[in-house]
């Protein structure tokens, strides 16, 4: 579901498109979100154009430049505001994290805590075909 959304991001490195959030969802693993160094927290968000249902994220950490990630959350926009839906620690080359079906136009993952400057490769969300 998360090709198709926009996404935005709260830092970019450099302010440059090289390291810009759209290279989350753009289906290319050697791309990356990123932001400037010493800044080791930072927030993607991915907005539909009309609402979907989501149960689980996977976040992919740009792993040939190390394991960042200490702590992340995952959050919806519901009734005006954003509630937490996952919380976890390391991302590494693949994180998944799961929590009951929600019906959203946005979700934000935020990095709380890296080592450095958080490079994030990809960002999904999926609902259980079941």
């Amino acid at each position: 579901l998360a090709r198709g959304a926009h996404a935005t991001a709260d830092r970019v490195r450099g302010a440059s498109p090289r390291f810009g959030a759209a290279l989350v969802n753009d289906g290319d693993p050697a791309t990356y979100w990123a932001t400037d160094d010493g800044v080791t927290a930072g927030a993607i968000d991915l907005e539909w154009s009309t609402e979907v249902v989501i149960d689980r994220v996977v976040v992919q950490e740009a792993i040939a430049l190390g394991q960042r990630v200490e702590a992340w959350t995952v959050e919806v926009e519901a009734d005006g505001g954003w509630r937490q839906v996952a919380a976890a620690t390391t991302i590494g080359a693949r994180r998944l994290v799961r929590f009951p079906e929600t019906a959203t136009r946005r979700i934000r993952v935020a990095i709380t805590k890296a080592r450095a400057c958080p490079v994030i490769a990809a960002v999904s969300a999926y609902r259980d075909p079941a």
